[in-house]
């Protein structure tokens, strides 16, 4: 990770082997130039890949697209593979 992240709201994080897998929405910038929260830029639907062992993180983006608030379906937290709904500007859905 080469800079600072701001993460509200994580969606959820499971072991694989040596690793922790976290999902969470991230925002690039906060409070740099609005002292009252997220409004600098939309935040963006990340997988963390924590490799334990070699003490690094891998960034993968997964969703692009502006959103909040996400939530894994009932019975996926903690799962490799999970279905998950958040909140964004299209109310649409998204199925990994």
């Amino acid at each position: 990770m080469q800079q600072c992240r701001y993460v509200f709201h994580p969606m959820n994080a499971y072991d694989d082997g040596d690793n922790v897998v976290i999902d969470v929405v991230r925002h690039a910038r906060m409070f740099d130039a609005h002292r009252l929260g997220p409004d600098e830029g939309p935040p963006t639907l990340e997988r963390w890949n924590v490799d334990l062992a070699a003490g690094k993180v891998v960034e993968e983006r997964l969703d692009d697209r502006g959103q909040e608030f996400p939530a894994s379906t009932s019975g996926s937290s903690g799962a490799g593979t999970a279905t998950a709904m958040r909140a964004r500007s299209s109310r649409a859905r998204a199925r990994w």
